[in-house]
């Protein structure tokens, strides 16, 4: 064969190659556009829900914010409130402490002036004599062997809750002498009470001083209580002032998440529509 017809017949084998080769290239891209085009197109994120979030996260935080700042404000007043009261409280607790030592002092002074003659004289010391006379009758029976012996085994038993006062109470009753001098001592006491009643009574100055320690403890209960209620609501407007602090710091952290999320968001759409444009272009 010579070389013309030699490089023809090459040339016609090649040119048939690359025909083949077309077609098969041609086939597959259309195979691959008609796969392309049977696959359904991205979607991009609907970013609409993300923003309404945020939002309405965004009003939370305002609503929270406007809520601390009356909360803090009445925490302020409040605050300001027990203070003051607390002051005026230690004040009437001096001015009471001042005027019931005064009245004691003068009654102590009135009593002292009394002689043995009159009727608190004499009821004074029928009480006086009456304690004595008790005291002698008590140890007489609770110093006794019999009742100190009952006593440490009653003290030793499971029950000496229960025994105790059951072997004291059995002393009492078995003593008629303890009995009186203890009914002698109660009846001389009422009297010792009334004679001085009496006594105090007919004294004006006495009388004005027991006025004034009744008013001045009743200044005392008086801001008690208002302490008391002002303290009640300094703790609730705190509290208020911490819940509406934990509401913000969570609206404020719900606003970084939804900006957070919309930004990948529209990251992600940005890579959808280029996707598919480059689809499109298959």
């Amino acid at each position: 064969m010579t070389g013309y017809y030699r490089t023809i017949v090459v040339t016609t084998a090649a040119f048939a190659i690359f025909s083949c080769a077309t077609f098969f290239a041609s086939s597959a891209s259309a195979r691959d556009r008609h796969n392309n085009n049977r696959r359904p197109a991205a979607k991009p994120i609907n970013i609409k829900p993300l923003q309404a979030a945020v939002e309405a996260a965004k009003k939370r935080l305002t609503a929270a914010q406007q809520r601390g700042k009356l909360a803090q404000q009445k925490v302020q007043q409040n605050r300001s409130q027990v203070e003051t009261i607390a002051t005026a409280l230690q004040t009437a607790k001096k001015v009471a402490a001042e005027v019931t030592a005064e009245q004691k002092a003068l009654q102590a002074e009135i009593e002292d002036g009394e002689n043995d003659d009159s009727s608190f004289g004499k009821a004074k010391r029928s009480l006086a004599d009456a304690e004595q006379t008790f005291e002698v009758a008590r140890d007489r029976v609770f110093k006794s062997p019999e009742y100190l012996a009952r006593y440490r085994k009653a003290m030793n038993s499971l029950d000496k809750a229960v025994q105790l006062p059951k072997v004291r109470a059995e002393a009492e009753q078995s003593s008629p002498d303890y009995l009186s001098a203890k009914r002698d001592l109660e009846s001389a006491r009422k009297e010792f009470e009334n004679a001085l009643y009496e006594l105090l009574r007919g004294n004006s100055e006495w009388v004005d001083l027991t006025k004034e320690v009744r008013e001045a403890r009743g200044d005392v209960a008086d801001y008690q209580g208002q302490l008391g209620s002002a303290k009640i609501k300094h703790a609730a407007a705190s509290s208020s002032l911490r819940q509406a602090t934990r509401e913000a710091a969570a609206a404020q952290m719900a606003i970084r998440n939804g900006q957070n999320a919309i930004k990948k968001a529209q990251a992600y759409n940005k890579k959808v529509a280029q996707h598919n444009r480059n689809r499109n272009r298959r």
